[in-house]
């Protein structure tokens, strides 16, 4: 199991680059993580939120989508609306079980938690 965690500095930061160029870099490094073996497993607070499916930037989904990838997180993740974190894996696979959106109450962003499905060598 490949397992990438991934973090988009917001907007508002020094740091954040256009969402369209995080796309083309995250595009290149998917590419490279889909061409490891085993399953890939892509989470973290990509920091693109949109008017796309379930509040994530269409362009963000269209880098998943192209690359055979699906976007499991169907419910908010901020405290102010906006899917922020997501988990992600190959379309088809059954590594990852449902996906819950926990408000922990001490944070701006609510916990994702999953079951990961897979077997010890």
């Amino acid at each position: 199991m490949n397992v990438a965690a991934i973090y988009r500095p917001p907007t508002s930061s020094k740091h954040a680059v256009p969402v369209l160029q995080f796309c083309d870099e995250l595009g290149t490094l998917l590419d490279e993580l889909i061409a490891l073996p085993g399953h890939l497993v892509l989470c973290g607070d990509f920091n693109c939120p949109g008017g796309g499916t379930h509040g994530v930037d269409t362009r963000l989904l269209d880098t998943f989508t192209s690359r055979n990838l699906v976007q499991r997180v169907d419910k908010p993740t901020h405290r102010n609306g906006g899917t922020l974190d997501l988990l992600v894996h190959v379309e088809g696979s059954d590594i990852a079980s449902s996906v819950d959106v926990i408000d922990v109450g001490f944070s701006d962003h609510h916990l994702l938690t999953t079951v990961i499905n897979t077997q010890l060598p």
